[in-house]
């Protein structure tokens, strides 16, 4: 293989949309002739090998031990890291990516042996989230700071989390890529799916919720709300998380409490307008959630249905700057009933028409000329 870009990600991929969208514009622009994205092989009813299409294609690498606990889990990283650089060191290797911090070892390996350019797609701020705490971080932060000399590229979802890295590490290299959905086409609901699977009248107003059902993203909180609210406010769960079995439970209780599975990245939008409001009530406990840009609010506002974000300083400021939505208190779940309750259908209505205007200036085409000047800053494609 010529010329070949490897994104390296310890992950299942199945709903990595970011990853998704990067390689696609990377094919539109011509940039190499093979991109390979490097994965885990958790379900043995996955694929190991997945072709996207001619030039991408998707390896799960399968893991010879089994996840039980910390020491399996490093067994597992090191192991999958070992077979990763030597499939990537057999190929012309022009770029590797790294979209996490437990893959940034190899990835700075492969660029000291193939002489190849690294850029670090860091879709969050590892060392900085709830899960991430005591020695754990502490060694992280080391790791991070030190691998991070030997990149040529940071990638970042939010002006909130460069700016971080900026200070962090006294890093300039730093770009800021929004996970934007594509630009909207002409969509057709999927036949009202919610109000029909769920049996909602057509007078009843839909809150969805989309993403990982976790308590951090404030899954369960908008269960305590919507458990006290009245029927005709539902929401629909559409994911899967940590917390599914809390939310079986709300939902054989309460008729206003549903769950739908997740479905594929290509399909989602479909799905979303058939909402009337989406929700987003990310919690304020670690810095990567106060400086984050998650893509929901931006995939609720793309589909043209205004959005209910907790009042964080990256989500605030989209809401409040493109007036798709509304901006509530972190973690205050009477003053979230309260508004619920109270929100008007023309209020509605005239949130969603600001939702379609931003929509119309803000998608992925947009951030895909971001996305390629950096590959050009990196020599790839034409000047």
């Amino acid at each position: 293989m010529n010329n070949v870009n490897i994104h390296l990600y310890q992950s299942p991929f199945l709903y990595e949309t970011r990853i998704l969208r990067i390689t696609k514009s990377l094919v539109s622009a011509g940039m190499f002739d093979k991109i390979v994205v490097v994965a885990a092989l958790r379900n043995p009813e996955m694929e190991e090998y997945e072709k996207i299409d001619d030039v991408r294609a998707v390896w799960r690498i399968p893991s010879r031990f089994k996840r039980r606990g910390l020491i399996s889990k490093l067994l597992i990283t090191i192991d999958w890291s070992v077979q990763a650089f030597i499939f990537s060191k057999k190929v012309d290797l022009a770029c590797v990516n790294a979209h996490a911090l437990s893959v940034l070892p190899v990835a700075v390996l492969l660029k000291l042996v193939k002489g190849c350019k690294l850029i670090y797609d860091a879709h969050e701020i590892e060392t900085e989230t709830t899960e991430t705490t005591g020695l754990r971080k502490t060694i992280s932060k080391i790791f991070e700071n030190f691998l991070i000399r030997y990149v040529d590229e940071v990638a970042l979802t939010s002006e909130g989390h460069a700016e971080w890295y900026r200070q962090e590490y006294n890093v300039d290299n730093v770009w800021v890529i929004r996970n934007c959905p594509y630009k909207r086409q002409t969509i057709a609901p999927v036949d009202n799916v919610f109000r029909k699977k769920f049996g909602i009248p057509p007078e009843d107003r839909i809150f969805l919720y989309q993403g990982a059902i976790e308590k951090s993203r404030g899954a369960e909180l908008l269960m305590r709300v919507f458990s006290k609210l009245p029927v005709d406010r539902h929401i629909v769960f559409m994911g899967f998380g940590s917390i599914l079995n809390i939310l079986e439970e709300y939902e054989k209780e309460f008729p206003n409490i549903h769950y739908h599975p997740a479905v594929l990245p290509s399909e989602l939008v479909n799905y979303t307008i058939c909402a009337n409001v989406g929700i987003h009530m990310m919690d304020d406990s670690c810095i990567n959630h106060l400086q984050a840009l998650p893509n929901k609010p931006m995939e609720y506002i793309n589909a043209g249905i205004p959005a209910i974000v907790s009042d964080l300083p990256e989500m605030g400021k989209l809401i409040r700057s493109s007036g798709a939505g509304w901006v509530v208190p972190v973690d205050d779940e009477s003053n979230l009933e309260a508004f619920i309750l109270g929100l008007e259908s023309d209020e509605i209505v005239r949130k969603s028409k600001k939702a379609n205007l931003w929509a119309n200036m803000n998608n992925w085409e947009q951030e895909e000329g971001i996305l390629i000047s950096m590959y050009e800053n990196l020599g790839f494609g034409g000047n």
